[in-house]
């Protein structure tokens, strides 16, 4: 059974801000995941293959410095 091409298109979305951002504050991915408080081997799973679990969303945003909306969207709320 094959995923849905636009859950799978939203997954990549979300990987990709995660990456940009962890880029723009020149952190490793060992630094992300400890302010996420995951093991490195699960952020690295998120940010290369996996679908982020709901309930580290906030988490991540928080982390990142960006809203949860920007992480999920790619648009800041207004």
């Amino acid at each position: 059974m094959s995923k849905d091409p636009l859950e799978t298109a939203f997954n990549e979305n979300v990987r990709e801000r995660i990456k940009r951002r962890r880029a723009a504050h020149q952190w490793k991915q060992e630094q992300v995941a400890s302010k996420v408080r995951i093991s490195i081997d699960r952020y690295k799973k998120i940010e290369t293959r996996d679908a982020i679990p709901r309930y580290l969303i906030a988490s991540f945003a928080s982390a990142l410095g960006v809203s949860i909306a920007y992480l999920l969207t790619g648009h800041d709320e207004k």
